[in-house]
């Protein structure tokens, strides 16, 4: 009952009309809620309630197994957790039947066993589902550092300084150096 509460709040942005940022806010200011804790049943909420197209068919959860359970009482909100997190996993290429199956799966399973064991479950079908793994990231890779200072104010009020610098940096750091302290030993 409370999540069908909850994501009629979030469908029909009341928080907003209320004052309030986000459903997430509003949650947590009413009920006393840590914001990860609002923020939790605001998702649950969006994914195990049933909900409206846009021409106001009422359309199924989108966990229906597990929102059923979760109803039953036969799960908990660790199992829940689990579940949308695993589903959240799967990647997009995967299809609709495969992510149905799956989330029925997962579902069946959170009868039978704890939040731990239900992850595991979760990792092989999510391994059966895509077993090359995520694609390796196309992020540049950092250039090497040309070098490493650290700085730090003495006790007798000096700066101590220690590091290295290689090529460009060297020669900027010692021209530096020497227009601002001609005596200084380098």
């Amino acid at each position: 009952m409370m999540l069908d509460a909850v994501a009629e709040l979030e469908s029909r942005n009341i928080a907003v009309t209320a004052g309030f940022r986000s459903t997430k806010q509003l949650l947590a200011g009413m009920l006393q809620l840590s914001p990860a804790e609002a923020g939790t049943r605001v998702a649950h909420a969006t994914q195990l309630a049933p909900r409206r197209a846009l021409g106001g068919a009422v359309l199924p959860a989108l966990l229906p197994n597990t929102a059923a359970a979760l109803g039953a009482g036969e799960i908990g909100p660790a199992q829940v957790r689990v579940i949308s997190e695993t589903m959240n996993a799967i990647p997009a290429g995967v299809s609709a039947d495969d992510r149905e199956a799956a989330e029925a799966e997962l579902a069946r399973h959170a009868r039978s066993f704890n939040s731990i064991a239900l992850h595991r479950i979760g990792q092989h079908i999510l391994a059966h589902l895509d077993p090359d793994g995520p694609e390796p990231r196309n992020e540049p890779q950092p250039a090497p550092a040309a070098g490493a200072l650290r700085f730090w104010d003495r006790r007798d009020g000096r700066l101590g300084l220690e590091g290295y610098l290689e090529g460009e940096h060297r020669a900027a750091f010692r021209s530096l150096i020497e227009q601002l302290a001609p005596d200084a030993r380098l």
